[in-house]
């Protein structure tokens, strides 16, 4: 499937390993932040973007907290 995306005009270079772990899918477009967390490794086209987990002292959980909060 990422071989497919890699074709579609302006789609970014994708690589499958991102999309089988736990990650925050967040809509592109949209007059307010819209984001989930998805530990059922959904693969997602363009119009989402994606935040792994890294080295941080916040988790996904947290951060899903923050961006889905009205500060």
């Amino acid at each position: 499937m990422p071989d497919l995306m890699k074709e579609k005009a302006g789609g970014r270079p994708r690589v499958l390993a991102h999309f089988l772990k736990p990650k925050i899918l967040i809509q592109d477009v949209a007059k307010s932040i819209k984001c989930t967390y998805d530990n059922e490794n959904f693969l997602v086209n363009d119009t989402i973007n994606v935040i792994h987990e890294v080295h941080s002292p916040f988790t996904l959980h947290s951060l899903i907290g923050i961006l889905n909060s009205q500060l």
